[in-house]
């Protein structure tokens, strides 16, 4: 996978390889399935799931000028990190990166809602073994509090 973009950083071996293993789609099947997809695009990748609360986000990610650190872009625009039509949290928006080390990407979403409390999500993604990917969700909340929760996906297609 080529990860190189105009004033983009060349993206490390480790963290093609860890992408390329991590195409396709991922779930934990029944009764409330948890689906993640991921996909190789021209100069990043996208990833698809389903946040808490059953909204589901659809984020392309881009190289950055810094190896391993990836730019989320939306439908609404950029991240703080794009050239064009920036996403402000504060005004509007969820705030999207991810960056990759040897052994796991993480993608982060944040969002400050009409009172000004924030939610921080990380989804840390690493491949268990043939045919499965770990995810754990670390939520930071407003108060404080920190929500965890571990997910084993199977693949379940390409």
């Amino acid at each position: 996978m080529a990860c190189i973009v105009t004033l983009a950083a060349p993206c490390p071996a480790w963290a093609a390889d860890l992408l390329d293993s991590l195409y396709g789609r991922w779930t934990t099947g029944q009764p409330a399935p948890f689906t993640m997809t991921w996909t190789r695009e021209r100069d990043g990748f996208a990833v698809r799931w389903t946040v808490p609360g059953g909204r589901e986000a659809d984020i392309h990610f881009t190289p950055t000028r810094r190896p391993g650190v990836f730019a989320g872009r939306t439908n609404q625009g950029w991240s703080m990190f794009g050239r064009d039509k920036p996403v402000n949290p504060l005004v509007e928006g969820t705030l999207y990166w991810a960056r990759s080390t040897p052994d796991a990407v993480y993608v982060y979403s944040l969002s400050v809602d009409d009172r000004g409390a924030f939610v921080l999500d990380r989804y840390a993604c690493r491949r268990a073994g043939q045919g499965r990917l770990d995810v754990a969700l670390q939520r930071r909340l407003p108060d404080g509090k920190t929500e965890e929760m571990t997910m084993q996906l199977a693949k379940a297609g390409p």
